[in-house]
This record gives structure tokens, sequence and C-alpha cells, in this order.
């Protein structure tokens, strides 16, 4: 996983292919993300991978030179597909009016807390891009927007591949009563 160096992925399907265009072996890792080839031909091969599990972009062609009376180690990196999330944060009142510097908790299925992002003057945050999924989103703090209220409501998003997926939070302003005598 080239995001968890500590994940290795088993059942991936490889084409070993030669200068010719030939495919000389077909290759599936192990549950330890592994495959051993023996007795090879010296030369220049392509590393073709031909099936990697649903969550992951397929990795690109790897160019390997086989040499005489010696190992190559050859460390395969595959991405998880990704996609952002974008927050936009508003007045409830007034939907024009965008709050900046609002900070927000990105959270995950397992509960950890992969990014804190931060509205702009544009009341505007997105996150980096991010594995898909389902994240929650929470509100930490309004940063100078005193005039309002915390929004206590933590809301669920679906990420998906490639997409910016937007949710809006809305932030009531502090009210009071106002009582006149005459």
């Amino acid at each position: 996983d080239k995001d968890d160096k500590t994940l290795t992925l088993g059942a991936i399907e490889f084409d070993l292919i030669d200068e010719k265009g030939n495919v000389i072996s077909h290759l599936i890792t192990d549950v330890n993300g592994e495959v051993y080839i023996e007795n090879i031909n010296t030369g220049t091969y392509t590393l073709k991978e031909t099936k990697t599990k649903r969550e992951y972009n397929l990795c690109e062609n790897t160019n390997i030179v086989v040499e005489w009376n010696k190992t190559s180690d050859i460390v395969i990196e595959n991405e998880k597909k990704k996609g952002q999330i974008k927050i936009v944060k508003i007045d409830s009142d007034y939907n024009e009016v965008k709050l900046e510097g609002v900070e927000f908790q990105i959270i995950n299925k397992n509960n950890f807390i992969i990014e804190t992002i931060k509205t702009d003057s544009e009341g505007v945050a997105i996150s980096s891009r991010v594995p898909l999924g389902e994240y929650r989103i929470k509100e930490l703090s309004l940063g100078t927007n005193e005039e309002y209220i915390l929004n206590d409501e933590i809301k669920t998003i679906k990420v998906e591949e490639d997409k910016i997926k937007t949710i809006q939070f809305e932030n009531e302003h502090k009210k009071g009563n106002l009582k006149i005598y005459k």
C-alpha cells in the first residue's frame, strides 16, 4: 500500500513480459504480497499488473533488468482509489455570509482523525485526497467567529473515486432579546 507501507497485498496478479512482448509468466502474490521467480533468463522485462484489489488503482508497468547470478528485489506500490471532501460554512440565516477560519476534523471509520482543515475567506475547506469510504465531519472551532454558536452536529459523507464531495455546515448567529420601555 503506497500510503501504509505495513500493508502487503496478496492475490495480486502480474504478467512478466519479455522484450518481444511475449508473456513469460503469469504471477500471483502470496498472502505476504510476495512472489519469487526462479531460473529466469537474463535480460530486460516488463512487469504488468493485471489484477488488483477493488479499492486500489492498478500500478504502472515496471521495467526490470535480470542480471546473471543476482536476485533483484522489486517493490511495487498500489495507491488506494481516492477522492476529496469540500466543506462549505455559512450563516444559517444569511446563506450568502461565508465563515472564514472555522476548523473541522475529518474522522475515518476507525475513529481516527485523518485531517484537520480550516475554511478560507470564501467559507470553503477542501481535504487532501483520502481513500474511498464514509467519513464523519465534526466542527472543531469557530476561529475568530465569536458571534456564532458552535455547530455540534456530526455529519457523514461518502467519498467517491476522483470526485470532490461537498457538505454544508450552518452556524447560528448568537441572539439576544431587547425590551424597550417608554
